[in-house]
C-alpha cells in the first residue's frame, strides 16, 4: 500500500480510502490510485486486513458426502448465498463421527471463521451436531457462530445470516 501510495502522490490514508470506497475521494485522486495500483499490480492483503478489522469474513461449511445430489446442491447455494467479499471453506468429514467434527471445527476456529455452518442430512449428523452447538440439532442448515450462538440460517437479500 506504501508503494502504491507513493507512486500515486497520495498518503496510504487516502490509498486506503479509495480500495474502500470511501466518497469523499476527488475523482482525479481516486484514478491516480487506481492507475498506480494496475501499474504496480497490487492485490490487497487479506492477512494485513483480518489483523488491522479483527474480521476475516470467512465461514466454514462442515458436510459429509459431497459426491451426493442434497449436500453438493447445499454447498453451491451457500457459496452462492455468501457475501460476495467473504470466502467459503469447507471440511469434508470423511468419518462422520465425533472426533472428526471436532477436529473440522478446531481448525475452523484456528481460522478464526466468523461462522461455522453444518448441514445435518442424517440421523447421525444431527447427534453429533448437538454437541457442537446444544441440543437438538436440527436437520436443516444451522449456523453456529465462533461464540457458540446457534440458529436457523436464513436467506436474505445479501445472503445467508443467523
Amino acid at each position: 500500500m506504501v508503494d502504491v501510495a507513493r507512486l500515486a502522490g497520495v498518503s496510504h490514508q487516502t490509498v486506503s480510502r479509495v480500495l474502500n470506497d470511501h466518497p469523499h475521494v476527488s475523482a482525479k485522486t481516486r484514478a491516480g490510485v487506481l492507475a498506480a495500483i494496475r501499474d504496480l499490480g497490487y492485490r490487497p492483503n487479506a492477512a494485513a486486513r483480518t489483523l488491522a478489522t479483527g474480521r476475516t469474513k470467512a465461514l466454514g461449511v462442515i458436510s459429509v458426502d459431497n459426491t451426493l445430489y442434497g449436500p453438493s446442491s447445499m454447498l453451491y447455494g451457500l457459496e452462492q448465498a455468501a457475501p460476495p467479499d467473504y470466502m467459503v471453506a469447507i471440511a469434508r468429514l470423511d468419518n462422520f463421527d465425533r472426533h472428526s467434527l471436532h477436529k473440522a471445527v478446531e481448525r475452523f476456529l484456528g481460522q478464526a471463521v466468523e461462522g461455522i455452518i453444518a448441514g445435518w442430512m442424517l440421523k447421525s449428523g444431527r447427534k453429533a451436531g448437538a454437541r457442537l452447538c446444544g441440543p437438538p440439532a436440527p436437520p436443516y442448515p444451522t449456523w453456529c457462530s465462533a461464540t457458540g450462538r446457534r440458529d436457523r440460517a436464513t436467506r436474505s437479500g445479501t445472503g445467508w445470516s443467523p
